[in-house]
């Protein structure tokens, strides 16, 4: 008996969709070029250092918070109350800032989309609260 087939012995069998061993394109969006990837990547990192340099540098400010008591003695309308407010506001901003920024940064990059707007964000959220703690500390010696 004969083999119908015209394929030689040990030849692999057409597909008939074509070669199994190439990947399909995916679905929906184009790749990004190298190009995109190396500029969201250095803006990216230089928004980084930004966020985490500007968010110290908030902190460390907000340790001299309490020298607005300086000028408070017995008897003045001084609002001490409100240093630990003041210097809270801008340690939690910083702290919200990172954590927002960081799984921004995180979930983008897994999902390979452009992450250099998180630290941002990030130092959005930090200047929002260093305003908010300045604001707080004015009102501490009228």
């Amino acid at each position: 008996m004969t083999n119908s087939s015209s394929a030689l012995p040990g030849a692999p069998l057409p597909q008939p969709y074509g070669d199994p061993n190439t990947d399909p394109a995916p679905p929906g969006r184009s790749p990004r070029s190298s190009t995109t990837v190396v500029i969201d990547v250095v803006i990216g990192t230089l928004a980084w250092l930004g966020l985490l340099g500007f968010g110290s540098l908030a902190v460390f400010y907000s340790f001299f918070f309490a020298m607005a008591t300086d000028a408070c003695f017995t008897g003045s309308d001084c609002r001490e109350d409100l240093v630990g407010p003041a210097m809270m506001s801008i340690w939690v901003a910083v702290g919200l800032a990172w954590l927002t920024a960081l799984i921004g940064t995180i979930v983008s990059t897994v999902r390979r989309r452009m992450f250099f707007y998180w630290p941002l964000i990030g130092l959005v959220i930090t200047f929002i609260g260093v305003v908010i703690g300045m604001q707080i500390i004015e009102k501490v010696n009228p």
